[in-house]
């Protein structure tokens, strides 16, 4: 018989020894398995064992036995035997083709990612390894096969190379290699925001209008964006979410929210946003179309269904507008603000029952259509007949708090229309339509260059009080910050000061000669930046709790100049507030004027004076 020594007795690989077994009466001279001289051993009687180790050239030779004896006569004889063990000293064919993960990047891999190889292997897999740790493998058609490793997040920052280990039956191995094709991130990014934020971490009044926040971010490179939510702490329904851009140093800062601004009209138009926020709506008039005209829809629009940044609004305390240049003084155009619902279901503005007879050129036009966010398009609106007109007076605007046509147009928080701005809500759109005025406008009019500006985190309208900031940063890997929260202080309630009399030293407190001195009493909840009376530097006194007085000493120069008191206070939030009181005082440091014109006597000679007469 014949027999190897591997796992598989009938297979034989480099290294295993093939050995066969034979009897012989007379001397053996020599033994050859598949033409290799054996190693022969004599074992007892007539038994007989040769062996060979197989080497790795030997891939697929014939294995068969060849034994040869002579007598002492010299007869010689051999027997054979068929190859009954196959050598196979080839090694596993396999092919590592690729590497991915299942992460948005797909050469980035989080906590919770899979990562997956995809490799052939013409022969059994022993198994595979992503980064050393073992990877379940999925056999798939023929010598296709996928293996898989979820990340942990221990995992931050090792190897994710991959190892395909495959033997065959006679017990070749190999393995095939892939260096690393996804980087593994598990740690979170870290975004800060700034310790101290406009100055003093106190808004006032001269800042609630764009409010700016600025942090550092590390764990990300540079651009990567950084998402900031301003809310008020008194009513969740008032909040801004706001954007800033990871500079090289890794310091951001948020900029105004800029509106998606699409077109709809007819002829041409354009909408431009720079980085400062400036929208710039160009637009130029089909030559034979008016631009906005009486009971035509000609008109050019620009509409925005996130205008209010995602905020709920129950007025539009919040959004500030600046028309930037409103063009032909006598052909307009004029702005139209049109505000939708997220529904589509209303236009939120006044509604005027009739178009003023012989007044168009003092009126505005409405643009008459609507946005419905549920299928993105734009279409008539089915108004009640009483709105068809759609013309609005100028004081009419003026109750909305839009001033148009003077350069500045805003929505302020007293801007409340007739009947409110029911409706309003997260993801309200705005429609902002330009037109001639009049009821006969140039039908070749131009209209270019018209902006309008988003002014930025505008929170006048919130309460005073604590304003929460948030801000997070995501990397590429998807890796999310914890939230960084900071508090700011809401303060744009101007200083309470209330000045109650002036009187002077004088016996008659109403008037003051040079030496006198005019005391001023008042009241301030808050600090005193300082008094004048006159235009005179006062000196203050703190008296108890608010309450001040203010002095100022009269010099002769002063005569007839006025005494009016001015109180300056201001808070801590830096609001600042002045209050004034009319002269109550009267300066006069004048001496009266007298002049003697001569002297007589009652005597008959003027110049003598005896008992009895008058001089």
């Amino acid at each position: 018989g014949e027999s190897s020594s591997n796992a598989t007795s009938t297979l034989a690989k480099a290294g295993d020894v093939i050995t066969t077994t034979f009897t012989s009466e007379d001397t053996v001279s020599g033994v050859t398995i598949g033409g290799h001289a054996a190693t022969v051993t004599h074992g007892t009687g007539n038994n007989y064992t040769a062996s060979y180790t197989v080497v790795a050239g030997d891939n697929a030779t014939s294995t068969a036995v060849v034994v040869s004896s002579h007598d002492a006569a010299g007869n010689t004889s051999s027997a054979n035997l068929a190859s009954a063990v196959t050598i196979d000293t080839v090694a596993p064919v396999s092919s590592v083709t690729g590497e991915s993960s299942s992460n948005a990047t797909s050469t980035l891999a989080k906590a919770g990612d899979v990562i997956t190889t995809t490799f052939t292997s013409e022969d059994t897999v022993s198994g595979v390894t992503i980064g050393g740790h073992a990877a379940t493998v999925t056999h798939g058609t023929g010598n296709n096969y996928t293996a898989s490793y979820t990340v942990v997040a221990g995992d931050n920052a090792t190897s994710t190379a991959v190892v395909v280990s495959s033997h065959d039956a006679a017990g070749n191995t190999s393995s095939a290699n892939l260096a690393s094709a996804v980087t593994i991130d598990t740690v979170a990014p870290i975004a800060t925001v700034g310790v101290t934020l406009e100055v003093d971490n106190r808004i006032n009044a001269a800042e609630d209008g764009s409010v700016l926040i600025s942090g550092t971010a590390t764990g990300v490179h540079a651009g990567q964006v950084v998402t900031v939510t301003l809310s008020d702490t008194s009513n969740s329904s008032k909040s801004f979410t706001l954007t800033a851009e990871v500079e090289a140093d890794g310091t951001w800062t948020t900029a105004a929210p800029a509106p998606t601004w699409t077109a709809w009209s007819v002829g041409g138009a354009s909408a431009v946003v720079d980085a400062a926020g400036n929208v710039a709506f160009n637009i130029a008039a089909p030559s034979a179309t008016a631009v906005w005209s009486t009971g035509q829809f000609n008109g050019k629009a620009f509409y925005s269904t996130d205008a209010f940044n995602g905020q709920s609004l129950s007025s539009l305390e919040a959004l500030h507008y600046d028309l930037l240049a409103p063009g032909d003084s006598l052909k307009g155009p004029y702005l139209n603000i049109v505000v939708t619902n997220g529904s589509g279901s209303s236009i939120l503005l006044l509604n005027a029952s009739a178009q003023p007879s012989g007044q168009q050129d003092h009126w505005l036009q409405t643009a008459l259509f609507k946005f419905n966010e549920g299928n993105g398009t734009l279409a008539a609106a089915s108004l009640p007949a009483s709105a068809q007109e759609g013309w609005y007076s100028y004081d009419q605007v003026e109750a909305m708090g839009l001033v148009v046509g003077g350069g500045f147009a805003s929505v302020g928080s007293a801007a409340t229309p007739v009947g409110g701005w029911s409706g309003a809500g997260a993801n309200d759109g705005v429609i902002f339509g330009l037109g001639n005025r009049g009821s006969t406008p140039d039908a070749a009019a131009s209209i270019s260059a018209v902006g309008v500006h988003l002014l930025g985190t505008d929170i006048s309208g919130w309460t005073n009080g604590a304003i929460t900031v948030s801000a997070q940063v995501t990397d590429d890997a998807g890796n999310v910050s914890q939230a960084s929260v900071a508090t700011l202080t809401l303060d744009n309630v101007a200083p309470v000061v209330s000045i109650s009399g002036e009187s002077s030293s004088n016996a008659t407190s109403t008037l003051a000669k040079a030496g006198d001195v005019i005391t001023t009493t008042f009241t301030s909840e808050d600090t005193v930046s300082g008094v004048t009376i006159g235009g005179h530097a006062a000196t203050v006194t703190h008296g108890t709790g608010n309450n001040y007085t203010a002095s100022y000493t009269v010099v002769a120069g002063d005569n007839a100049t006025s005494t009016a008191v001015v109180v300056s206070s201001h808070d801590a939030a830096g609001n600042t507030s002045s209050a004034n009181l009319a002269s109550a005082v009267t300066i006069d440091t004048v001496a009266p004027v007298s002049s003697v014109t001569g002297e007589s006597s009652s005597n008959a000679t003027s110049t003598l004076a005896k008992a009895g007469d008058v001089i």
